[in-house]
């Protein structure tokens, strides 16, 4: 909490020093302007550009309008007359400074959006990339595992329960069921974050559900006893039957697992 915290304020200072230095460059590179005898009008463009600037290496879009603000503040103090002082003397450059400071706001805000629509893209690109990769990976343990899975239940066909090969062949067998579930785990978040995948909720009957999920944890572990309580009406529930259906196997997989050793 304290690191956050220290982040934020160095933030804050780099921001604030970030403004100081820009409207600094932008008034130097006015002044010099002046003395080459051109116009106010270029001076403005100047201290816009500042703000883009600024609003590009600072955060959020507080920061872009503060030195909106401030560079309308420091062209009226060096720039128009009287000089050095924030009272104007011509009306109209209260016309001058409303679009000034409005275009340098939108500018920034428009800036702002654009960083944050590429930092969007590029976290969807690193996402995508992970999931290919856990779909990659995932893909190449699948057929090893069903080799497994076949050589343990062979071997336990072929033993007797009280041979010692027999627990640790069905230890084999427990381990490779539950890597092949973790393995359709991640195949199926991966179809649902990637190429922006939707759930497909349609009312399904919850018994039924819940029922093939028990069947499915009893067969995987027919040393333990699953019971069930149901209500006595039929609830329909929408949801994605298949993934609800994993989610349901994975919590009874680990009750199973990992918290009933014995029973």
């Amino acid at each position: 909490m304290e690191v956050r915290e220290d982040q934020g304020h160095h933030q804050q200072i780099r921001a604030f020093l970030i403004i100081i230095l820009g409207l600094v460059i932008a008034t130097a590179l006015g002044f010099w302007l002046r003395s080459m005898g051109i116009s106010e009008t270029n001076m403005v463009v100047v201290y816009i550009l500042s703000v883009i600037l600024i609003s590009r290496l600072t955060p959020g879009y507080l920061w872009g309008i503060i030195a909106a603000v401030l560079a309308t503040a420091a062209f009226n103090y060096f720039f128009t007359s009287p000089f050095h002082s924030f009272s104007v003397d011509d009306p109209t450059y209260w016309i001058t400074f409303f679009i000034m400071t409005a275009t340098a706001i939108i500018i920034s805000a428009m800036n702002v959006r654009l960083q944050e629509s590429i930092q969007v893209e590029a976290e969807a690109k690193r996402e995508h990339y992970r999931n290919q990769l856990l779909r990659s990976i995932s893909h190449d343990l699948r057929t090893p595992l069903t080799g497994i899975k076949g050589t343990s239940e062979m071997i336990l066909q072929m033993t007797e329960r009280t041979d010692p090969r027999y627990a640790m062949a069905e230890g084999i067998h427990q381990d490779a069921n539950w890597l092949q579930e973790m393995v359709e785990n991640v195949l199926s978040l991966t179809r649902l974050q990637d190429d922006g995948a939707t759930l497909i909720r349609t009312p399904e009957v919850a018994e039924e559900i819940i029922g093939s999920a028990v069947v499915l944890a009893a067969a995987r572990a027919p040393d333990h006893i699953i019971q069930t309580e149901m209500p006595e009406e039929i609830l329909f529930v929408p949801m994605d039957a298949r993934l609800m259906e994993q989610v349901l196997l994975n919590l009874l997989g680990n009750a199973v697992y990992k918290y009933c050793f014995s029973h």
